[in-house]
């Protein structure tokens, strides 16, 4: 198996070889496009066989974001960008480097602009980042009341003059009226960062109304948002108030302090890292492997990966835009009801999402409610699969199902005697539906090192190709040396 760089200054031909299958099956940009799921179990040969496509997109010329799992994980994608001539596209992210992303502030601040509604659909995926899923879980009325809570908060922080940024917002919340009591009490009017906010952003509306420009100053929502805070907030039962604040503070919490806040709050002795720096040539690598940094580092990626995914969609790819990748191993650990949704565009906008993980169940898992649902979603949109050594039987079947069954010829014979001990034998052939490849198949693939010639055996589906062989699959090797 050979690969082919072919992109000169972000400019590719979709349908020129990355990697070469095998003589007479090309592996394409068009088919990086399209998505890669990489199943194997332990010591399978998962990494050294997804070497190659790794290289294939760095010698090509790709940008990227690599997620991390194992603390090995950032050095090798330090060896194999040097390996490749990409050493100086590196750009590492953890929290003692000298980087940063501020994703409120980058979201406010974008070109194409921002709309209070976009930035609270955001923060509702990272709310359901930050839980596990588990936002989904509870009755939607309080969904409902957490996203009319943080509009209202963005709305109001943008009218008062304030930089939306999740300290504020906590800031805010936390401080607003919980009775009316307490609106009119001395204490709220000193203390409060809520009340702070709305007397400057009182203010401000008056001397926009009196120029003319509440429209262009962004007041539009002045009054609903006043309303909100002085009236309806104060008066929402404390426990419906105390379940919608804590929703939204047992996250904001996690991205104020710490690790976290390092990483995701601005801060001018640091160079801010955007994702769009990939559509430039940098290969940013999430130094947060989850084995070292536990629930910082399940967060703190995803939630890069989130901005990520959203900031590549709004780029169209184009003959002059650079392809940009997204690598995941583990993926179970960073996966979220958005992969489904961004899978949709990913080859629209020149992304090539490659994903590898032991097997099936580790998705449904870490995908909460309707996990089976949810895992074939995205795995449906994910064209090319390849599947190494697997003991796991779930995975082995849906593999031999998702290749397919056909006729098969079985024969079946008798014998039986007679009164006068005379042998009589009778054949019987008939058609039978069998699977193309039985699972017990998957178990038997090699898993490299010394004992197999340091090769790797894997069999690749990709959807609707039928490849060289005549077959809807191709069994390939991979030399681990």
């Amino acid at each position: 198996m050979t690969r082919h760089g072919m992109i000169d200054n972000g400019t590719s031909v979709l349908d020129t070889p990355l990697v070469m299958l095998s003589e007479n099956d090309p592996w394409t940009i068009r088919d990086s496009f399209e998505g890669v799921q990489v199943f194997g179990g332990t010591g399978s040969g998962k990494t050294s066989s997804a070497k190659i496509f790794a290289m294939a997109f760095l010698e090509a010329g790709y940008g990227g974001l690599v997620l991390t799992v194992k603390p090995e994980e950032t050095e090798q994608w330090q060896d194999w960008a040097k390996e490749a001539g990409r050493e100086n596209h590196i750009v590492t992210i953890n929290p003692s480097c000298s980087y940063y992303f501020d994703f409120l502030e980058y979201e406010a601040n974008r070109l194409d602009g921002s709309d209070t509604q976009t930035t609270v659909s955001l923060l509702m995926l990272i709310v359901e980042i930050a839980n596990g899923g588990s936002v989904k879980g509870r009755e939607p009325y309080f969904e409902l009341a957490l996203r009319q809570m943080q509009t209202n908060a963005i709305d109001l922080l943008k009218c008062a003059g304030e930089t939306i940024t999740v300290e504020n917002m906590y800031r805010l919340i936390v401080t607003a009226p919980t009775s009316m009591s307490r609106l009119g009490s001395e204490e709220f009017r000193e203390k409060s960062y809520c009340f702070s906010c709305l007397n400057n952003a009182s203010d401000n509306y008056d001397k926009a109304k009196d120029i003319n420009n509440i429209e262009e100053l962004h007041f539009e929502d002045f009054d609903i948002a006043f309303l909100y805070w002085t009236n309806e907030f104060p008066n929402l039962s404390e426990k419906t108030r105390s379940i919608i604040v804590s929703m939204f503070t047992t996250t904001a919490d996690s991205f104020i302090r710490g690790n976290l806040k390092k990483l995701f709050i601005t801060d001018s002795n640091k160079q801010p890292a955007p994702p769009d720096i990939a559509r430039k040539g940098a290969i940013i690598i999430l130094d947060l492997p989850v084995k070292k940094r536990d629930n910082v580092g399940k967060i703190g990626q995803a939630v890069y990966k989130l901005m990520f995914q959203k900031a590549m969609e709004r780029t169209p790819y184009t003959g002059d835009v650079r392809p940009v990748f997204i690598w995941s191993d583990e993926n179970q650990f960073f996966i979220n009801s958005y992969d489904l949704e961004f899978q949709q565009t990913a080859r629209s906008a020149g992304v090539a999402t490659f994903y590898l993980t032991q097997n099936i169940p580790n998705y449904h898992v870490n995908l909460g409610d309707k996990g089976d649902v949810k895992a074939n979603s995205l795995l449906g949109n994910l064209s090319t699969k390849i599947f190494l050594a697997q003991p796991d039987t779930a995975t082995n079947e849906w593999a031999a199902k998702l290749i397919g069954e056909s006729w098969q010829l079985q024969t079946s014979s008798s014998s039986s005697f007679d009164p006068a001990n005379e042998a009589r034998m009778s054949a019987n052939i008939s058609e039978h539906k069998r699977h193309i490849i039985e699972p017990i198949e998957f178990t038997q693939l090699h898993r490299g090192g010394p004992k197999n010639n340091y090769i790797v055996s894997a069999i690749i589906h990709q959807i609707g190709r039928t490849w060289s062989t005549g077959e809807n699959f191709l069994v390939t090797y991979f030399k681990q040396k």
